[in-house]
């Protein structure tokens, strides 16, 4: 997905879900966004554990420290260039703490048009009801 959609995307959010504190620790970070879109483009289911659901603000931070590396690939008969990110596990010890993983998670999934905003919300309420 081009960088200025992905940065244009969840702008939007903040119109359409104006209940939602629209923090840097809340918005997902692109890599994230990016393996969404690749889901969606390539049409093979991808896991990512909620560990791997950065924000924004731990990707810029973590990109200020080390430069991530791109990767040139060829799919499909055509050149393709991911990055690569070197980004930190989330921590989701606790119930809060995987709440907001999973809610980055769910802005993604409505962030690429795949799962809506509301069918999210449930899934995760129910989640997280289970666990509480």
């Amino acid at each position: 997905m081009p960088f200025i959609e992905k940065q244009s995307r969840p702008e939007g959010h903040k119109k359409k879900l104006p209940g939602l504190p629209h923090t840097p620790e809340q918005q997902p970070a692109h890599a994230l966004i990016d393996a969404a879109f690749n889901v969606l483009e390539n049409g093979s289911v991808t896991y990512i554990h909620p560990s791997r659901y950065n924000s924004r603000e731990s990707e810029v931070q973590a990109g200020a420290k080390n430069k991530s590396k791109t990767m040139i690939t060829s799919e499909q008969g055509t050149l393709k260039q991911t990055v690569v990110s070197n980004l930190p596990d989330v921590d989701t010890a606790t119930e809060l703490r995987l709440y907001f993983s999973l809610q980055r998670r769910h802005l993604v999934f409505d962030i690429v048009n795949s799962v809506s905003w509301s069918v999210c919300k449930r899934w995760q309420d129910k989640l997280i009801s289970s666990l509480v």
